[in-house]
């Protein structure tokens, strides 16, 4: 459902029921668990620094180490991840469902949207590109 790579040394692959694969170059290996929620959208800054979301709001983050599971304090679908730098992430949902991690937790943004946001993509964090259903079109710019 979800790929992303820093390089062809570093991929990250999610998918439905916990899917997490990791590729370090030369082997795919399993990093998540036989069960858990969907995951739609993956994204990091660095191979020891990955978010990824999926189903009834969840955010998982790799640090380096066991990932942890961070409250999104949505229960929306959460489609897409991206981010500028390890304090500068965006994750986007259902019913426009729009979050920022600014470093400590996720905070919700005002959308002017209820349709799902989809995907996201920004050359930069001052110009964010979000689209979803219904030919929805979001820029955020700062």
């Amino acid at each position: 459902m979800g790929l992303w790579g820093l390089d062809s040394a570093s991929l990250w692959e999610v998918g439905l029921q916990g899917m997490v694969n990791r590729w370090d170059g030369h082997h795919w290996q399993r990093v998540g668990g036989e069960s858990g929620p969907n995951f739609f959208g993956v994204w990091g800054s660095s191979a020891n620094d990955v978010w990824i979301v999926g189903s009834a709001g969840a955010t998982v983050h790799w640090a380096g180490g066991a990932p942890t599971t961070v409250p999104s304090g949505t229960s929306n679908d959460l489609h897409a991840v991206r981010g500028f730098s390890e304090k500068d992430v965006w994750a986007i949902g259902d019913q426009g469902t729009i979050l920022h991690w600014q470093g400590a937790a996720w905070a919700p943004s005002a959308s002017p949207s209820s349709n799902a946001l989809l995907a996201i993509w920004g050359a930069g964090a001052r110009d964010v590109w979000l689209v979803g259903e219904n030919g929805v079109v979001l820029r955020h710019q700062t």
